[in-house]
């Protein structure tokens, strides 16, 4: 697909859903993040068989299916996948997506909003609980922070990590890491302290 947009964007749209059926808002999801990325990959797990007919529902927004091992949650699921689309040599900006929220609207003022913002990464939630973050569920790397996002990633240790530990090494830790570099992080919306 031509990109619309001067940044060449790769979005990493991570799902789990124990239904036989993928949940339909996820297409409309997907329909909307397409709008504003040059590459858009649909990742869930291997433990299953899809069902062709939402195969090729799938294949009307997304440049490409892939099915992992379940191990790690979303950031296992993007550790899995970084590597095969290269794409620190590729692309200039990273979304990292999951479909634990729903999306009931346009991603337009988001995006708009990130590419007007001038923080490293920016998320849909900057949350304090337990610590300042940007919640998983959806963010943007812009190529300022791109090189250690990705390197942070691919060397989370996820083997058999609870859930726990990944919200601790992955969401948590990722935000600390990046303050600790010396990034700056911003959320679409942010929750009182």
């Amino acid at each position: 697909m031509e990109s619309l947009h001067s940044v060449k964007r790769i979005a990493l749209f991570s799902s789990y859903f124990e239904s036989p059926r993928i949940p339909s808002y996820v297409f409309f999801y997907l329909s909307q993040l397409r709008l504003h990325v040059e590459t858009l990959v649909y990742i869930t797990t291997d433990d299953k068989e899809l069902v062709r007919e939402d195969v090729e529902r799938l294949k009307l927004h997304v440049d490409d299916i892939v099915q992992v091992q379940n191990s790690g949650y979303d950031f296992g699921m993007w550790q899995k996948i970084l590597p095969k689309y290269d794409v620190l040599n590729h692309y200039d900006e990273l979304c990292l997506v999951n479909d634990s929220c729903v999306c009931f609207d346009s991603l337009n003022s988001y995006f708009a909003w990130h590419t007007q913002s001038t923080a490293d990464v920016t998320g849909m939630a900057l949350s304090y609980d337990v610590t300042r973050h940007l919640q998983s569920f959806f963010l943007c790397v812009k190529s300022s922070a791109f090189v250690k996002v990705v390197d942070y990633i691919e060397n989370l240790n996820l083997h058999e990590s609870s859930f726990e530990e990944v919200i601790c090494s992955g969401e948590l830790g990722l935000s600390r890491m990046l303050h600790d570099e010396g990034f700056s992080i911003k959320g679409f919306f942010e929750m009182p302290e």
